[in-house]
């Protein structure tokens, strides 16, 4: 783990609780930060892991978390492995909530919240969630019945 938080366009994709996939119930965690710099290492997006990991196992629980994908690039790259590999997952229909502590920062990246609007539409919907204020919240999507 430590290597894929050192290198730029790194990443990584774990999957867990196969009995999880596909249920209602199931969810990614998606991660994305940055190295700092050439000498690497990244706190950041370790710290996001964590603070993530952390939030799922106190409120959501780990049971219908299906699969983690990180990778140590910039955000707004459409074409990082991990976050292609999520877009592949989800299209699959392995899971239908998305969490990911920076949900707010992509949709406010223009191509990016274009793609996650085509995306919702295209597997005919899912919840994008992140936290704030103490809780997990949907992110509205331009896509959902919510702001059509």
């Amino acid at each position: 783990m430590y290597e894929t938080l050192m290198k730029l366009g790194s990443y990584r994709v774990d999957y867990l609780n196969v009995r999880s996939r596909g249920t209602t119930g199931a969810f990614a965690f998606t991660v994305c930060g940055e190295p700092l710099n050439d000498a690497g290492y990244n706190a950041s997006v370790k710290r996001i892991l964590y603070t993530g990991l952390s939030l799922i196992q106190q409120t959501l629980g780990p049971d219908n978390l299906v699969a983690v994908y990180l990778d140590v690039d910039a955000l707004d790259n459409p074409h990082r492995p991990a976050y292609s590999q999520m877009k592949k997952d989800l299209r699959a229909g392995m899971f239908r909530r998305v969490f990911d502590l920076r949900a707010s920062d992509l949709m406010n990246i223009p191509a990016l919240a274009r793609e996650i609007d085509r995306l919702y539409r295209e597997v005919g919907g899912f919840d994008l969630l992140t936290f704030e204020g103490g809780a997990f919240k949907p992110v509205l999507l331009r896509g959902s019945s919510a702001l059509a």
